[in-house]
Parts: C-alpha cells; structure tokens; sequence
C-alpha cells in the first residue's frame, strides 16, 4: 500500500515536530516521495530534494539544510527512538540521507529492511553487492539479476 502523507506527518509529530515552517514540510514530503520511489534515496541530491524544491519554489540544498537540521533535533530530543529505527550503532546525529531512510524504513516497514551498509533498503543492498560482483566476474547486470531471482 502506498504510505499516506498523515502518516508521515504523525511520525514527525511523535518526534516532538510540528508544522510551523516550511521546513516541516520540506521534511515531511521528502519521506512520502521516498516511501513512493524507494530507489530515490540510493541518491537523494539526484532526484529527491530537487523534486521537492521544485514544489517548494526553493533550492535542493535548502531541502537538505532543513532535514539536516531536524536530524540533529530529532538527535538531542530523541536519541534512543531514533537508535530504534536501525539496527547500526548510531552513535551521532545521522545525515539528511540516513535520516531519511531511517523515517521511509519506519513509515514502510513492509518494503524495507533497515541494513547495517548505511540504512540502504534489501534491494539497494542487493545492487551494490551486484555492481561489485559485477566488476570481479566481469557478467551483466541482467545476469546476476536473473540469477539472483532464480536462487532468491
């Protein structure tokens, strides 16, 4: 099922935001996006945050200032609720990026799958270790696709 904006905006709340600013909202639509193009968070400065400046009428690196901000926020007010949402030891304020996923791992738990290799999801995880095995076997990616839903 596709993630309703309301629930992202109820994990926001639960986190101790609220929408006074624009900036919650910047926050708020980047997880909806991302919970709708999972693939976007392998990177988010490619399509993520210019999509979301765009329907802001700002600049990506605006977008990433503001989540980057409610990241550390959330980190002071909330550390522990946010070590939750990982299995990685978090021992400092996470990135916009990982802050990202962590909140679209929490709003989707059935899609995705919180990973020690930087909070990607399964399947970007999946590619990675593809794109390297790639590199040493010299086979396509269509192949080692094709091979990994066969084994899967």
């Amino acid at each position: 099922s596709v993630t309703d904006i309301v629930e992202v905006y109820d994990l926001l709340y639960r986190l101790g935001f609220s929408a006074t600013n624009t900036a919650f909202f910047h926050l708020s639509y980047s997880v909806y996006l991302a919970s709708l193009n999972p693939h976007w968070l392998v990177k988010p400065s490619q399509q993520l945050y210019p999509e979301v400046a765009d329907q802001y009428n700002t600049n990506p690196l605006q977008v990433v200032r503001n989540i980057d901000g409610f990241a550390c926020a959330s980190w002071h007010k909330n550390a522990a609720f946010l070590r939750s949402l990982t299995c990685c030891p978090l021992m400092a304020a996470p990135t916009a990026a990982q802050f990202l996923r962590m909140l679209v791992h929490y709003v989707r738990k059935d899609l995705y799958s919180a990973c020690c290799c930087g909070m990607y999801t399964t399947f970007n995880c999946f590619l990675s270790l593809a794109a390297g095995a790639h590199r040493i076997f010299r086979r396509s990616a269509n192949s080692l696709l094709q091979y990994f839903v066969v084994v899967v």
